[in-house]
């Protein structure tokens, strides 16, 4: 599909990311995890990932550091957070899934942490963990661990016709930034 926009259109085959959510974020994740796959994207992103054992054992041969973003809820009843057996498999921790692509990228050390809040709502805390420490160049990871956050996409804002929560950051504008830039 990538060759046949980039023959069809004008691309910056610098720029092409990937995302995607819940299975999705695996696929994505599985992408990342494939060497030929990996080098057409510059950086990946998953939102609510599910990473099931079955799919994703941990092996993952990488041929250069992979920038990955992660956004995942505290209280995803989907893809558990603290990973664990769900749909008839056994889910890897997000944390563990963080810290795996900070090794593979060469990281040193543990994430820095930082906080997104609005107001005092310990429910709407945001947990920022990043790992850049000595990191293969290119090879940021950055996590967002969203407090009470479920199985959903993080929005600031919702249009009328939806019902749901809303939170202190947006996934899609975060991500359009850190791939801006």
């Amino acid at each position: 599909m990538i060759s046949s926009l980039q023959s069809t259109f004008c691309v910056d085959s610098s720029r092409i990311y990937a995302t995607g959510k819940s299975n999705g974020a695996g696929f994505v994740n599985l992408l990342a995890c494939t060497p030929w796959i990996a080098a057409k994207f510059a950086a990946f992103a998953t939102v609510s990932a599910a990473f099931y054992t079955t799919t994703f054992n941990g092996d993952c041969p990488t041929q250069r550091a992979i920038p990955m973003l992660d956004f995942h809820g505290t209280a995803d009843r989907i893809a558990l957070y603290n990973g664990g057996q769900e749909h008839g498999a056994l889910e890897v921790s997000v944390d563990n899934f963080r810290q795996g692509w900070a090794s593979r990228n060469g990281c040193q050390g543990k994430a820095t942490i930082s906080h997104l809040s609005k107001g005092t709502d310990p429910q709407q805390l945001v947990e920022i963990q990043t790992w850049n420490t000595s990191c293969t160049a290119g090879g940021i990871v950055i996590g967002y661990k969203i407090n009470g956050g479920q199985h959903a996409w993080p929005r600031t804002t919702l249009p009328v016709k939806c019902n749901g929560n809303v939170g202190t950051n947006d996934c899609t504008t975060t991500v359009f930034d850190a791939t801006s830039s």
